[in-house]
């Protein structure tokens, strides 16, 4: 992730390049190791997500520049990552800008994921340019993960959504101009 290997110019502090497609199927005994041991609490990992999913969910429901997941019936979620898209653009707030005032209070979003075809590797052995998939640079725009983990307290995750939405008034020129968005 050095800046001065990219080739592309960096979006933002999330930012990372895949110049050559790689493979690495290689595990350390230790990490199979750590592996089983981590299958066992498996159930009780992913119902502590879930129970943050829900608070985040629940806590977002009153900001309606936030768009958080649906979940349909009948399904779930694991909730490896919990993404929200937030409307940088209609805020006139810029999403780098953003994400450093996080980063500068102490939490830590990332993006997931960089559109593929962006990708420098992509670019140069397939043709790709910006623009070729709208609707995947449209959500990347605006996708933003959240710290979700096991050990997270439903405190701290109360202190992101705050964080979250101090931050994006702080960045917006536009909060009260905002339209309700539909789920996505």
């Amino acid at each position: 992730k050095d800046e001065a290997e990219f080739v592309l110019p960096s979006d933002g502090p999330w930012y990372y390049e895949m110049q050559e497609p790689g493979f690495n199927y290689r595990m350390a005994d230790v990490n199979a190791a750590l592996g089983i041991s981590q299958i066992k609490k498996l159930e009780r990992f992913v119902s502590r997500r879930t129970e943050i999913a829900a608070l985040y969910s629940a806590m977002f429901s009153r900001h309606q520049f936030v768009r958080t997941q649906w979940e349909g019936e009948g399904r779930s979620s694991a909730w490896h990552l919990y993404p929200v898209r937030i409307p940088f653009e209609e805020l006139g707030a810029s999403k780098a800008d953003w994400f450093s005032m996080m980063r500068s209070i102490g939490i830590y979003p990332q993006v997931h994921y960089i559109p593929v075809h962006l990708q420098p590797y992509y670019r140069r052995a397939f043709g790709y340019r910006p623009a070729d998939f709208p609707k995947a640079e449209a959500m990347y725009a605006e996708e933003v993960s959240l710290p979700i983990y096991p050990g997270l307290t439903d405190e701290e995750a109360g202190a992101v959504v705050a964080g979250m939405v101090s931050t994006l008034a702080c960045a917006s020129a536009a909060m009260g101009a905002i339209r309700p968005r539909a789920a996505m």
